[in-house]
């Protein structure tokens, strides 16, 4: 069969202290001569107190101060954003007033933002697009790290770091998700696997096991199924999880390299896989029930997709455990990713109100309520802990993305290039789609400029 034409099947996708206390020791009074007294040392300074940063004005003077938030959420997570933001206005000691300006999605938002950017004083965005915006945007690290109005230390750096540039902070994190693994355990011990994989040469084994077990009845119809389910949505999360697992990067000094050799063999390892049958693609948008029914052992899927799943479960009756593992490789990983808060560089009196809401947000209470109601991670390590244990593990194996406004085009390409490779598999190797991808993104990119 001819290959079909990578760059028309682009252009299709692209579409889409006290002080010490010292005692004197006096003599008893005797008829002979006294020695010379002993001097007592002099009580030691107490060092001076740093100063805490100036934040260019008082609190106390923020009595009426108005502030305005953008933001593209939508469904429940904006009216949760919505009645949280309602109680911060009734309940702060500074009388500050928080106005929601609300999109129907972040391109949405980005698309008024460019008519009138002086209108905002917060926003919530992706971490690339605040990096975008750097020139109107203020740096948080002289309220992140306040003695007195910045965060405690339970914060997790790898959620901080992701907006962390050029030695300034541009945002702080409102909640992350992760893109991970969902794995049968109940169905892995039936096989004969007491653990989750952690290298590609366990993974594989488990998954062809998985795919073997189909093939153990007359009906052929079902042979293809077992092992890794491959999702049928476009996203960057889960080929970068691949690459990043098996030693892959997608960013070389200030350049775009997807098609790296370690990366074109990570993700040529699950062209084998799906050769030899141990994955299959399924052309349908949910593969929820797929793994609840044990047609597949993996399935790749985003921390909200685990309320779908126990749903899934729950409809066939099935008591099969399963749990949240990181992409097996040489050194396992979880992207993480979500939406940051950004301040607009204005006056100092919305400055500061803005960023009292910001923190008020991550507060514990916030969070907790947050994590509970979305499913997604909260950015305090104390409450991930008692909200999010299942996730507690995979902590230590978060990565970040490039740290880089063109991310926004890149990422896009990246995802869009990987649901091609699974759909016109085997018509194309790994190789050719991550240089498609490559000049994709340089075209785009220069455009940009």
């Amino acid at each position: 069969m001819r290959p079909i034409s990578l760059p028309l099947l682009f252009t299709l996708f692209l579409l889409s202290a006290c002080a010490p206390q010292v005692t004197l020791l006096r003599p008893h009074p005797s008829a002979t001569p006294q020695a010379a007294p002993i001097l007592a040392p002099s009580p030691s300074p107490l060092p001076s107190p740093t100063p805490a940063p100036s934040l260019g004005i008082d609190p106390a003077a923020l009595d009426g101060v108005q502030i305005s938030l953008w933001h593209g959420l939508d469904g429940s997570t904006a009216a949760l954003l919505a009645q949280l933001t309602t109680e911060f206005n009734l309940t702060n000691l500074w009388g500050i007033t928080v106005n929601l300006q609300a999109s129907p999605n972040l391109n949405q938002m980005e698309t008024a933002l460019q008519k009138d950017s002086a209108q905002y004083d917060a926003l919530l965005l992706l971490p690339e697009q605040a990096l975008s915006r750097q020139e109107e945007l203020k740096d948080l690290g002289i309220y992140l790290h306040h003695p007195e109005f910045g965060i405690p230390t339970d914060q997790i750096p790898v959620f901080f770091q992701q907006s962390a540039q050029a030695e300034a902070q541009w945002g702080v994190p409102f909640l992350r998700s992760a893109r991970v693994l969902a794995y049968n355990q109940t169905w892995a011990r039936e096989l004969g696997f007491s653990a989750a994989p952690q290298t590609w040469q366990e993974f594989r084994q488990q998954a062809c096991a998985a795919n073997a077990s189909w093939k153990t009845d007359a009906d052929q119809s079902n042979d293809g199924f077992g092992g890794l389910l491959l999702e049928n949505t476009s996203n960057w999360q889960t080929p970068y999880g691949w690459v990043t697992a098996q030693g892959g990067q997608v960013l070389e000094g200030e350049d775009f390299r997807f098609g790296a050799e370690e990366n074109a063999a990570a993700l040529q390892n699950l062209f084998s896989l799906r050769e030899d049958g141990c994955a299959w693609f399924l052309d349908s948008f949910s593969g929820e029930e797929q793994f609840a029914a044990r047609r597949a052992l993996f399935l790749s899927i985003s921390l909200p997709q685990r309320q779908s799943i126990t749903q899934a479960m729950g409809a066939l009756a099935s008591a099969d455990e399963w749990t949240l593992i990181a992409f097996p490789g040489d050194s396992p990983a979880v992207p993480v990713y979500g939406l940051d808060f950004a301040l607009h560089r204005g006056s100092e009196a919305k400055q500061l109100a803005a960023w009292l809401f910001v923190r008020w947000m991550l507060e514990p209470e916030q969070q907790a309520r947050l994590a509970q109601e979305t499913g997604l991670l909260p950015v305090r390590e104390s409450v991930l802990r008692a909200k999010v244990p299942s996730f507690a593990a995979l902590l230590p194996f978060a990565v970040l993305y490039p740290q880089t406004a063109d991310w926004a085009i890149a990422s896009q390409v990246f995802g869009d290039g990987y649901l091609a490779m699974a759909r016109i598999f085997p018509y194309a190797s790994a190789q050719g789609v991550l240089d498609e991808v490559d000049s994709t993104v340089l075209d785009l990119t220069k455009e940009k400029e």
